[in-house]
């Protein structure tokens, strides 16, 4: 199966948005209206462009299934997938719904839905999805997914995720590179460092 796992956060570029923070509903930094401010907003949303935890672990899993699975960051995908995962945020929302609308109408087909807790307790602000899944996407894809019959409505997840079950992520689908961050040494860990700094 073809599953791609769609970003909105870029396609309007230089924004600040990160969906991982706030309990997974997403912050959208603004410094403010004077031109440092906005040479800083352009200059943090060119150089913070992390890709999601759940869109990294939701990738593995599948790739691990066998799964055909891409990441689209910044873009909307231009060919055919038979699923089409975006993550909903109270940032986002409406850009997030507005790109579902367009997934649907260019690939009928499809079955176009959000992971995250924000659609699941606000389901009418995602009027465009076919689904929303009600829970942890990984052990929901782990443990639960089988088809695309499957994907309709708000999907409960029946299991929580086993921590030691979790794969190791899988980055090579995602551009780490152009996300401005490094790992970091392991000379330079908290073990090293003084316990005040902690």
């Amino acid at each position: 199966m073809k599953i791609a796992l769609v970003g909105t956060s870029q396609i309007i570029k230089n924004r600040s948005i990160n969906k991982d923070l706030n309990g997974g509903y997403g912050t959208n930094d603004s410094f403010g209206n004077s031109i440092s401010s906005k040479i800083f907003s352009i200059l943090r949303g060119r150089s913070v462009n992390l890709p999601l935890l759940s869109f990294v672990y939701v990738y593995t899993i599948l790739k691990n299934k066998g799964h055909i699975v891409e990441y689209f960051p910044s873009k909307i995908p231009k060919h055919y997938f038979d699923i089409f995962v975006l993550y909903g945020s109270i940032v986002d929302y409406k850009m997030e719904n507005n790109v579902a609308g367009e997934l649907k109408k260019k690939y009928s087909q499809s079955k176009v839905g959000f992971i995250g807790p924000f659609p699941e307790i606000m389901p009418d602000l995602f009027s465009n999805a076919d689904f929303i899944i009600g829970g942890e996407p990984d052990a929901y894809f782990k443990y639960q997914f089988e088809s695309i019959e499957t994907m309709d409505g708000i999907i409960k997840v029946n299991r929580l995720m086993d921590m030691d079950a979790l794969p190791k992520p899988d980055y090579s689908g995602f551009p780490i590179k152009s996300s401005g961050l490094r790992p970091i040494p392991s000379y330079l860990s908290l073990r090293f460092l003084p316990y005040s700094l902690w």
